[in-house]
């Protein structure tokens, strides 16, 4: 029998390990590609971006391949939760708002890892930006309905204190990417480009990956304790 624990471990370890795999084989096989930039022979990196793998065959296609499929899961959870929304007697609009930026989330990334940033660095930094942006959008509107629900037992208290701090650590590590991505690409600044690499791949697995899995399980267990007890306990 798959748990919600399982799947949770199942999901992040498969996305962690298929992306660690990427970065290793790309690094055997063209590293001076994986850790070249625009900023040519100025810095010094040691470590490069997923995305500047889509340049290095075949590690694009397995990570493009990955990435996509995943995106069905992705936009299947932000429908569930629209639906357990309405369910549970929140604003419609609400519902709306966490499926429409899950769904722009969720575009965002396909076209990240389709785009190579070496090649297309406009384009991929734009996506980024419409990811990062509907990510903390759609984490925000979900921890509204979970905090509003911890007050109703010990239970619910303890999946919106879990999922505050994976959304608290997650846009941390956004803040510290988005300013290692700015220090390398507007400054040029040595070893940006590889911290912003690192911080880039703890931000995507954990604070963005991990807060969608747990979200998700945390949504059918509470779906599964509550109708249990009062199906109407989140009504404003």
């Amino acid at each position: 029998m798959l748990t919600h624990h399982l799947f949770v471990n199942t999901y992040v370890r498969t996305v962690s390990c298929g992306l660690l795999l990427c970065l290793v084989m790309s690094a055997i096989i063209d590293n001076a590609e994986l850790v070249s930039t625009s900023c040519g022979r100025q810095t010094y990196n040691f470590m490069g971006t997923i995305s500047s793998a889509n340049n290095i065959a075949p590690i694009g296609t397995i990570w493009q391949a990955l990435i996509v499929g995943t995106l069905g899961l992705r936009l299947f959870g932000g429908y569930y939760m629209y639906l357990y929304l309405l369910q549970y007697g929140d604003p419609r609009s609400l519902g709306l708002l966490v499926m429409v930026v899950n769904a722009v989330e969720t575009v965002s990334l396909g076209f990240i890892a389709i785009i190579p940033s070496k090649s297309h660095l406009g384009a991929h930094s734009v996506a980024f930006s419409f990811f990062a942006v509907a990510a903390f959008l759609n984490q925000s509107c979900r921890l509204m309905h979970f905090k509003e629900c911890s007050e109703f037992s010990q239970e619910l208290g303890v999946a919106y204190r879990k999922l505050r701090r994976i959304f608290l650590i997650g846009s941390l590590l956004l803040l510290v990417t988005l300013s290692t991505a700015t220090a390398h690409f507007a400054f040029c600044t040595s070893g940006a480009y590889s911290m912003f690499a690192m911080f880039e791949y703890m931000y995507v697995i954990y604070g963005n990956i991990y807060f969608h899995a747990k979200a998700f399980t945390s949504v059918t267990e509470l779906n599964a304790y509550v109708l249990k007890s009062s199906p109407r306990h989140c009504v404003r």
